[in-house]
């Protein structure tokens, strides 16, 4: 048998039955299977870490390798126009992004992506885990805040290293610090492609927010390697503006989308005991049940319906 790696040797010719032949279009069935990668600029309590290949690292201090970094220099080479939104099954933890997938989300905050496991709704803005005050704490407790958390997905790559674009997302308590960095820069006409930008945490909160300020502005040549960057399939992936994607808005804004059927979740115990007016042992275990892992404190007030059982506290 032939070496089957000689046939692309550069001396071969393509046989002339071929010549003309679509094979960027015949061969998409083998590369469609395949999801864009790249690297994720993380923010673990206050610390940064890259996950890259599935292996995660902290960003330790230069100057002091026994610390963590607290800010980096990095270049922003895209900024999408949209707010991308994720939800997550039980409790999020703000501190570490990346221990825990959502089970919805969208890259555009219109609809949710055609890759979500379990989307709660048609389209984002009438979704009720995108509304105030749907959000809980940790102990189970409602806040102002939503369940479905937005975030910008910012593309970022350090000044020395432009062609290692990775993803920083930006999340709901630093959004309106990077609009205010956007405003300054305007007021200077200077573009946040043509700049470097210092990210680190605010010193003054105790919450995981971000600062941008800008220390200095890139080279000709660099800020013209950030706009061809911008193109980059790579780069759209990291924003969420994927050619599959902005389609799929596309289709919906223009009622060809075939509606998203939400997952619905099955009525519990305690939920059904809510809406009947009926307390049942099996509501009580559900509740006590749900008490034990949120450590909550409740009261459980029973009926004449549920023999043997008292007021409950926890």
């Amino acid at each position: 048998m032939a070496n089957e790696l000689s046939i692309f040797a550069s001396s071969a010719n393509l046989p002339a039955f071929l010549q003309g032949n679509a094979a960027v279009e015949e061969n998409a069935g083998l590369t469609a299977h395949a999801t864009a990668s790249f690297p994720v600029l993380s923010l673990d309590g206050k610390r940064f870490t890259v996950v890259r290949d599935g292996n995660k690292t902290i960003v330790m201090n230069p100057k002091d390798p026994s610390s963590t970094a607290q800010y980096l220099y990095l270049v922003i080479v895209r900024s999408p126009k949209y707010t991308a939104k994720a939800f997550y099954q039980g409790n999020y933890d703000a501190d570490n992004e990346e221990g825990k997938t959502p089970i919805c989300f969208s890259s555009t905050g219109i609809i949710p992506d055609a890759g979500c496991s379990q989307p709660q709704c048609t389209e984002c803005k009438s979704c009720p885990k995108n509304a105030w005050g749907s959000a809980v704490d940790p102990t189970g407790k409602g806040t102002k805040g939503k369940a479905c958390r937005d975030a910008v997905r910012l593309a970022v790559a350090p000044q020395d290293a432009l062609n290692d674009p990775m993803l920083l997302r930006v999340p709901p308590t630093s959004i309106k610090s990077l609009a205010e960095y956007g405003s300054k820069l305007t007021k200077r006409n200077a573009p946040y492609t043509a700049v470097v930008t210092k990210v680190s945490f605010d010193p003054n909160e105790t919450a995981q927010k971000l600062v941008f300020d800008a220390v200095g502005y890139l080279t000709e040549a660099q800020y013209k390697e950030v706009m061809e960057l911008q193109k980059d399939p790579t780069v759209l992936a990291i924003t969420g503006e994927t050619p599959e994607v902005l389609e799929r808005v596309k289709e919906f804004e223009e009622g060809k989308l075939k509606p998203i059927t939400p997952v619905k979740q099955a009525p519990t115990k305690a939920s059904e005991a809510v809406s009947t007016g009926k307390i049942t042992p099996e509501a009580v275990k559900e509740t006590i049940q749900k008490v034990k892992e949120t450590k909550q404190e409740v009261t459980i007030t029973t009926s004449d319906e549920v023999e043997g059982l008292d007021d409950i506290t926890f």
